[in-house]
C-alpha cells in the first residue's frame, strides 16, 4: 500500500462511526416502512457480527404473503425504484 492510499484510509476512519450510524439510520427506516407491506420482509442478521449496515437486504414473497399466484412484487418494485438508483436482482 502506498503513502498516498494509507494516508486516504487513515482519514476515512475519521467519518467511519458517522457514516455507520447514518446508515443504520436509513436501515432502521427502512426495517419500520417495509414491516407494514405484505410479502415483503427484511432479512435478519445475526447481532454477534459487527456490520456497517450498508445493504438493506428484503425478501419478496411471491404471493404477497398470500395464497394464489399474482404478479410479482419485484417487477412492481422494480418499476417504483426505476431511476432511484436502486439495484433489484431478477429472481427465478
Amino acid at each position: 500500500m502506498s503513502e498516498a492510499t494509507a494516508a486516504m484510509a487513515l482519514t476515512s476512519l475519521d467519518g467511519f462511526e458517522r457514516a455507520v450510524a447514518h446508515n443504520r439510520s436509513n436501515f432502521d427506516a427502512y426495517a419500520a416502512g417495509l414491516d407494514r407491506v405484505p410479502g415483503v420482509r427484511l432479512l435478519p442478521h445475526d447481532p454477534s457480527e459487527s456490520r456497517n449496515y450498508q445493504y438493506v437486504i428484503v425478501e419478496i414473497d411471491e404471493y404477497r404473503g398470500g395464497d394464489r399466484p399474482g404478479p410479482r412484487p419485484q417487477d412492481s418494485a422494480e418499476r417504483e425504484r426505476h431511476g432511484e438508483a436502486v439495484l433489484l436482482p431478477r429472481l427465478p
